[in-house]
C-alpha cells in the first residue's frame, strides 16, 4: 500500500494578559577618586532608600540586589588615558502589586530618599505556568485550522498527528520598560500616570499531519 502523504504545519499561538504586579529597578552609583571611598558612598545612597522603603512596610529581602560593581573610570585628555575614580553601581529590584497608591508611595520614597536613583519599571504577569498553557493551546489549535484549510482546498481530509515539535522558545510575561531619573527635586518629579498595555506572550508549535 502506498504511503500516505503528509502535511507540515506552523502553528502560533498569541495570548494577551492584564500585568497584576510591578517591577521597579533602581541603579544608583557612587563616585571618588578613593575606591572604599566610592563604595561608602554607593552604601550610603542605598541604605536611605531601604531606609525610606522600610518606612512604607517594605521588608528589606524584598529589595533584592541583581547586581554590583566598582568600575574604574578614565577620560582621554590630549590622547591619553587619565584615571579619574571608581564608580560604584548598586541595581536593585523590587516587585510589588500593581496598585496606583503603592506605586506612587514608592516613587515618592525614592525621591525622598538620597539615593539618586535611575528608575526603571516594567509591568508582568504573575501567572506563567497559566500563560504558557494557554499560549501552547492556542498555538495547537492555530495549526490545526490552518492544516484543515489546506487539506480541504487539496481536497483531502487529516489523519492521524504523524510528529509534533516545539521550539521551547522563551515566552514573555513581561511589558516594555520605562525610566526615569529619581534625582529631580520633590517639585519637579511626580509620580507617572502609567496604563500599562496588556502582555502579549506567543510561541510556536510544528505539527506533522496524515493526509487522507
Amino acid at each position: 500500500m502506498q504511503n500516505q502523504p503528509d502535511i507540515v504545519v506552523r502553528g502560533r499561538g498569541t495570548v494577551e494578559e492584564k500585568p497584576d504586579r510591578v517591577v521597579l529597578g533602581f541603579e544608583i552609583e557612587g563616585f571618588d577618586r578613593d575606591y572604599a571611598e566610592s563604595v561608602r558612598i554607593l552604601n550610603e545612597r542605598v541604605a536611605s532608600l531601604r531606609n525610606e522603603l522600610g518606612a512604607l512596610g517594605v521588608e528589606r529581602e524584598a529589595l533584592k540586589t541583581t547586581s554590583f560593581s566598582v568600575d574604574s573610570r578614565f577620560v582621554y585628555e590630549d590622547k591619553e588615558r587619565v584615571f579619574v575614580g571608581f564608580e560604584a553601581s548598586h541595581n536593585l529590584r523590587l516587585t510589588i502589586p500593581m496598585e496606583r497608591k503603592a506605586l506612587n508611595e514608592v516613587f515618592t520614597a525614592a525621591i525622598r530618599s538620597s539615593a539618586d536613583a535611575e528608575i526603571r519599571i516594567h509591568f508582568e504577569a504573575s501567572d506563567q505556568a497559566g500563560i504558557e498553557k494557554r499560549v501552547l493551546e492556542a498555538a495547537v489549535a492555530d495549526a490545526r485550522e490552518k492544516a484543515n484549510v489546506i487539506a480541504a482546498a487539496a481536497g483531502r481530509t487529516l489523519g492521524s498527528i504523524r510528529h509534533i515539535s516545539h521550539s521551547w522558545s522563551e515566552v514573555s510575561f513581561t511589558s516594555l520598560r520605562y525610566s526615569m531619573n529619581a534625582c529631580m527635586s520633590s517639585d519637579a518629579m511626580i509620580a507617572p500616570d502609567l496604563e500599562p498595555a496588556d502582555v502579549s506572550s506567543s510561541d510556536t508549535v510544528e505539527i506533522v499531519w496524515e493526509l487522507l
